[in-house]
């Protein structure tokens, strides 16, 4: 009987159209259930190809064996199709994005169909849905109510060529998008933030409760990045400065400052405040001494707030910087002792050759900068893990995007130098800054020192990329004798190599400069003054205290950039409105939410106003100005506030990609839902996802993303489980027949309909499961792909060959051997199924087919047998074959078939020979074996021998049927 597996395949895959069920999960909450999920996919218009269908014959081979071990599976399938793919495709061609997704989703589903893929498809859900997007939008408002979600204007990584902010996860290589692998700029680009940084503590300790491969999981830890340490303060000042300037403000902001016509102050044109004298530990004390005297505060009632920055007179020499302070009494008033009054500081006796307009400015600034934040320390806090350093410290190092840079608060003196060095850093990724030459690129801020808060020496101060703004404070101690990257910084710009830390005290050089390379591990403190002779441990809680320190846990992790500047994606569900931004100070308002309070003038939709549905527009090219073509919609933006019922304007930003596919998981439980995003009942039962398989590339994007906004759901009880995938099965992928990843750009893509149409479906199946383990990757290579068709072919013709025929009895040891491997199949092809080992369950079942095959014609219950265990492999052949073989229903509708363990029980068993507890031999012998003759074997081995010879034996540890240990 000739195998015709376009026939078969057309015949079954009908027929199963007509019985939907047998691959639906079933709409109860009662009974055994396994939840089997695929990472969904981007439907593409290049469609399949057999790298994305691995993955996919596995889950499906899996669902159809539960099933028909009894469980409730469920096991959908859905499209992420939000992103930039469709929008480009769109602009490319001149066709709306929607139609773009909707074609390539037919061509997707034509596909699987084809190659026998068994989805729960009455669950099928796209993210552009907008009664899927619904919740997507609910769920970020969710988050904007408690604080999590906040627009920044903030250094991002920018695409020029998909005209979009990236977040950080999405640049690859060598400072490269993703997606078109063109080289990232870094621009300011107003963007909406998640605070995924305030779960960092939760994602890196939950991940201990996965089964989740360790791979993966370091992956994750590595992102979050997890540092514990100590946050210490270094005193910063320009060169030239000897003079303070301050401001003391109320409570309301207004600015009260001593006014005198005699005495210490007469005739300086400084006022207040007063030069810095050699008592005065730093300018901050300077300030508090004189309003101390003068206005007769304690230290008690007043607050340093930080300062606003320098003061640069036209005429004389210093850079002087404006403090700024606040007094925590209600009255500000002096004591009486003084016999002064607080008044309005004048400025109008500044001569005009010191600057009188721009000391004005100053002066006024201070209320606002107070209310905006942008009052700056006069001190750099640095974090640090190796406090027990700190006395090595030669220099500090400022990230280019560091406030006291960025501005030029301190005065550098060669600012222009600084700048243009800032302005090449703008253009490098993270990677390339933290990588490139072991940061050695930087320049120095003349003019500007910082003080070692251990040791009490002025340092100089460096900006260099490879400190990052986004990390820690933004701000490195260097401390070349003990960092790599430090190391080879001070050797490339001519600075001093102190060593501080050495193995032992007697290991420690003659000199403190004469190291060739880092030493980077724990020891003991040299050099350190009192903190000599200290273990590092010893010393990190020690000179923290010391130095009034803070210790503190800090992570690597950023928030989350939320928003592109491109059409194809959800609308954000927020307005701006500026009567609302008004009256946000208000604390009698007491109905604004958290977000609400947190990004002023923005307001939330309704619930009843959502889904908020992308308008149809012309063009979807972007602006390339970090507004998206949202923008230029007038009719759309300008829109009420939900809130006051004033103009407002809408958000033009639209969510990311990774938005939808955030929670999707859930919406498959309850798909059709319109009042909630999932229903209790269902998702108690239906989670956590039991197995999910996919690619490993989405260890910190999707899979951290998604864990995130799950806990956030657990946090408002809309899920009952901490996380959202229980197991986690990353397949290799599967190379193009040059090695190399399979890419239209390459010309390596392999369609999986060629070999459909050429070999079937069901050994396409099973061919990509027969190339080796599922996480391996290995390249596409047919040699092999004509055995599977062969073995397919015997197995049917051993069917055809049993059914009807006159059957001779074999002789009673061939038909005992042929039933013993029977079960013993069934047995290996269970676990392996189970295990995710389908390569070695093929194996399992081509041994048996070659004893098989050696029999008179089989029974039929014997090839039913067989048939059952390949059903899930080759689910058309399959029900041919049952069909043939007088079934009754579907294959897969039967139950699963298992083994008789008294059958397959063996007379034989390992003893394992261990000596002092460690292996010497493993034997093969008789179950049952006294203890006695366990021992005559195992001393009688030649491995053993050497190990005992001359040796009395002290005790013997013996495990019946499993293990003997010999104590010498």
């Amino acid at each position: 009987m000739s195998y015709d597996h376009t026939k078969i395949e057309r015949k079954w895959q009908r027929a199963w159209v007509k019985n939907p069920a047998l691959t639906r999960a079933r709409t109860t909450s009662k009974g055994k259930k396994i939840y089997v999920l695929d990472m969904f996919p981007y439907p593409s218009g290049e469609g399949l190809h057999v790298g994305h269908t691995e993955g996919e014959v596995a889950t499906d081979i899996y669902s159809r064996f539960l099933r028909m071990k009894g469980y409730n599976v469920l096991h959908p399938m859905g499209w992420d199709a939000f992103g930039l793919p469709a929008e480009n495709y769109a602009i490319k061609h001149k066709v709306r994005p929607a139609k773009v997704v909707k074609d390539n989703v037919a061509n997707f589903k034509k596909q699987m169909s084809a190659i026998g893929l068994g989805f729960d498809w009455s669950r099928e859900i796209n993210t552009t849905d907008p009664a899927y997007y619904k919740w997507t939008q609910w769920i970020f408002l969710k988050l904007f109510e408690h604080g999590l979600a906040y627009e920044a204007k903030a250094p991002i990584n920018f695409c020029p060529s998909c005209k979009t902010g990236l977040a950080n996860e999405e640049v690859v290589g060598d400072g490269a998008c993703e997606r078109c692998a063109t080289k990232v700029e870094r621009r300011n680009v107003r963007q909406w933030m998640l605070k995924i940084t305030a779960y960092a503590e939760r994602l890196l300790q939950d991940l201990d409760e996965l089964d989740w491969p360790e791979q993966l999981k370091a992956m994750q830890r590595n992102w979050i990045g997890k540092s514990e340490g100590a946050e210490l303060d270094f005193r910063v000042y320009h060169e030239k400065q000897n003079k303070v300037l301050f401001a003391l403000i109320n409570e309301k902001g207004e600015t009260l400052i001593e006014k005198r016509k005699g005495g210490a102050f007469e005739g300086k044109w400084l006022f207040p405040g007063g030069k810095i004298e050699s008592e005065d530990a730093d300018m901050v004390q300077a300030a508090i001494r004189e309003i101390q005297e003068e206005a007769g505060f304690g230290v008690k009632d007043i607050e340093y707030l930080g300062f606003l920055g320098y003061f640069h007179p036209t005429a004389g020499n210093g850079n002087i910087p404006l403090l700024v302070f606040r007094t925590k009494k209600k009255n500000a008033k002096p004591s009486g002792d003084t016999g002064h009054e607080l008044k309005w500081q004048s400025v109008d006796e500044v001569p005009q050759e010191y600057g009188h307009d721009a000391f004005i400015e100053m002066f006024r600034g201070v209320r606002d900068a107070v209310r905006e934040r942008k009052i700056f320390p006069s001190s750099i806090s640095v974090f640090t893990t190796r406090v027990d350093t700190v006395c090595g410290a030669t220099y500090v190092v400022l990230a280019p995007e560091h406030p006291l840079v960025q501005k030029n608060i301190l005065g550098i003196e060669n600012y222009t130098e600084v700048s243009a060095y800032i302005d090449t850093a703008k253009n490098k990724s993270d990677l390339e800054r933290t990588t490139e030459a072991k940061g050695k690129t930087g320049v120095r801020l003349n003019g500007v020192r910082a003080v070692n808060p251990a040791t009490g020496r002025a340092v100089p101060v460096f900006v260099a990329d490879y400190v990052l703004g986004g990390y820690g404070t933004g701000a490195v101690m260097a401390v070349p004798a003990h960092d790599e990257r430090d190391f080879a910084f001070a050797k490339a710009h001519g600075l001093p190599v102190e060593e501080v830390i050495a193995q032992n005290i007697t290991s420690s050089k003659n000199t403190p400069t004469d190291l060739v390379q880092a030493f980077t591990d724990d020891g003991v403190l040299v050099r350190s003054g009192e903190f000599n002779g200290m273990t590092s441990h010893e010393a990190r809680i020690a000179i923290t205290k010391a130095v009034s320190g803070r210790s503190m846990v800090k992570y690597k992790l950023h928030d989350w950039i939320f928003s592109r500047q491109r059409y194809w994606g959800e609308p954000i569900p927020l307005v701006f409105c500026e009567h609302c931004k008004n009256q946000a100070s208000d604390s009698k308002l007491r109905t604004l939410t958290k977000g609400e309070l947190l990004n002023p003038g923005w307001i939330a939709l309704k619930e009843k106003d959502m889904p908020l549905e992308l308008p149809n527009v012309k063009s979807y090219e972007p602006s390339g100005t970090g507004e998206s073509p949202l923008a230029k919609i007038e009719k759309w933006v300008k829109t009420k506030c939900p809130r006051c019922g004033g103009s407002a304007r809408r958000e033009t930003n639209t969510m990311p990609q990774w938005a939808g596919s955030c929670w999707y998981y859930l919406r498959f439980i309850d798909p059709h839902n319109t009042k909630a995003l999932v229903d209790k009942k269902k998702e108690k039962y239906w989670m956590p996802v039991d197995v999910y398989v996919g690619g490993a590339e989405h260890a910190v994007l999707h899979l951290l993303y998604a864990r995130f906004w799950h806990k956030f759901l657990y946090d408002i009880g809309v899920v009952s489980q901490k996380e959202p995938f229980h197991k986690l099965i990353n397949q290799g992928l599967i190379l193009g027949p040059d090695k190399q990843k399979m890419s239209k750009s390459r010309g390596n893509v392999v369609n999986p309909l060629v070999i459909v149409a050429q070999l079937g479906a069901d050994v396409l199946r099973m061919y990509e499961m027969f190339m080796g383990p599922l996480e391996d990757a290995k390249p596409w290579d047919t040699s092999g792909i004509a055995g599977i068709r062969r073995f397919l072919e015997r197995t049917m013709k051993i069917v055809h060959k049993s059914v009807g025929a006159v059957r001779e009895k074999p002789p009673i040891t061939a038909e005992k051997y042929s039933e013993v491997l029977l079960h013993k199949t069934i047995k290996k092809v269970t676990e392996d199924i189970e295990n995710f080992r389908f390569n070695t369950a093929i194996s399992a079942m081509m041994i048996l087919l070659n004893e098989l095959e050696k029999q008179p014609p089989l029974p039929i219950s014997v090839c039913r047998a067989l048939v059952l265990l390949l059903a899930p492999f080759a689910p058309h052949l399959t029900e041919e074959m049952w069909e043939m073989l007088g079934g009754k229903g579907s294959v897969h509708a039967q139950k699963w078939p298992t083994h008789d363990k008294q059958l397959i029980q063996e007379d034989e068993f390992d003893l394992v020979v261990q000596v002092n507890g460690k292996v010497r031999d493993v034997l093969r012998l008789p179950k049952g074996i006294t203890e006695s003759d366990a021992l005559h074997h195992a001393t009688d081995s030649e491995k053993v021998k050497k190990f005992i010879a001359g040796q009395e034996i002290k005790k013997k540890i013996f495990i019946q049927d499993r293990l003997i240990n010999i104590i010498i």
